[in-house]
């Protein structure tokens, strides 16, 4: 067992979650969630735990891996602004522990996906049943606007390359960009793609997606779902219900 460095209480770790942290080499850290205080905490070589924000202090003097997708540059006048680089995703690989990160099953709520077989649709379809979701399959864009306007979906997985070309000039993504809030707030809405940085929150933000996954990522969908649909509810969930409490129209 370690010790939460936030609240100083046991964490349980799973026999999978042993294994990994035993055979990880110096430098390399697995992130987990303290199922007490849901704060994120870091193991490393010999169980040792720090808090997140102390990983880069003990890593200060070691080489550290760049990221295979550079972060793309903006522009700003005359000058080139650097945004963050993409979010370290090397504890993909071991996934989450099993006290980490649960996700609560409220029924069968629809999904809708728009990922062609030979783009990995039975792996997305999967990661995405296990996750309590009915999937919904999109032949092509026009047939997923006809069943997005007969059908209220949960969730959306739309590959960038599902009619064979780049996600700009897709009809159903213009679709999903140009969407009432009103009904926009309610989709968790993802893309996948050749360009995309998993996990990548500025990306996404300027896709206009909840979450962005790279295709070489795609067989750790499950394991990005389950971190970041818990993640979706705590943001959006009590500020929905509260609208809904106050009689608002959203």
């Amino acid at each position: 067992m370690v010790k939460c460095p936030y609240c100083s209480k046991s964490i349980n770790l799973s026999g999978k979650a042993r294994r990994s942290i035993e055979g990880l080499k110096a430098g390399k850290w697995v992130r987990i969630k303290c199922p007490h205080c849901s704060n994120v905490v870091s193991l490393g070589q010999g169980f040792q735990v720090v808090k997140v924000t102390e990983t880069s202090t003990v890593l200060r003097h070691q080489k550290i891996k760049k990221s295979s997708h550079s972060a793309p540059i903006m522009r700003t006048g005359d000058r080139g602004i650097q945004p963050p680089e993409p979010p370290d995703i090397s504890w993909l690989k071991e996934g989450l522990s099993e006290e980490g990160e649960q996700v609560s099953d409220d029924g069968a709520t629809l999904a809708l996906v728009l990922v062609r077989q030979e783009q990995g649709l039975e792996i997305v379809v999967k990661a995405i049943e296990e996750m309590g979701y009915r999937v919904v399959i999109a032949t092509s864009s026009q047939d997923a606007l006809d069943k997005m306007e007969f059908g209220n979906y949960a969730m959306v997985a739309h590959h960038s390359r599902f009619e064979g070309y780049g996600v700009q000039d897709n009809i159903f993504y213009r679709h999903m960009q140009s969407m009432r809030m009103a009904t926009r707030r309610y989709i968790f809405y993802f893309l996948i793609g050749p360009e995309f940085n998993s996990l990548y929150d500025l990306q996404a933000l300027v896709a206009s997606a909840n979450l962005v996954v790279n295709e070489e990522d795609i067989s750790s969908l499950d394991v990005i779902l389950m971190k970041k649909i818990p993640e979706y509810e705590r943001l959006f969930g009590k500020l929905i219900e509260e609208i809904r409490l106050q009689g608002k129209i959203i």
